[in-house]
């Protein structure tokens, strides 16, 4: 996920649904600046951070929001497994 932030506001984009790039444009036409990205491959969590003030702040927020997430895909995929 591309991670964007405007003062204390955050924007996680999925970067596999965004190919063509528009939900980035969307989200930096609106004066969101890139203050990382973070993820999971392979089992393998990566979080990479800009430099920058705004970066170093925000990102523990957005990897707090990300695990939250994280953790509800995993649910719904246990649930849809269960239910086969």
């Amino acid at each position: 996920m591309a991670v964007f932030a405007s003062g204390t506001d955050l924007a996680l984009v999925r970067l596999e649904d965004d190919l063509n790039g528009s939900k980035v444009a969307e989200v930096a036409g609106r004066g969101y600046a890139l203050i990382g990205s973070i993820g999971v491959n392979d089992g393998v969590s990566k979080v990479d951070c800009e430099p920058g003030a705004l970066a170093v702040a925000m990102m523990p927020y957005a990897g707090t929001v990300f695990a939250g997430m994280f953790g509800e895909h995993l649910k719904e995929h246990q649930l849809r497994n269960k239910s086969v």
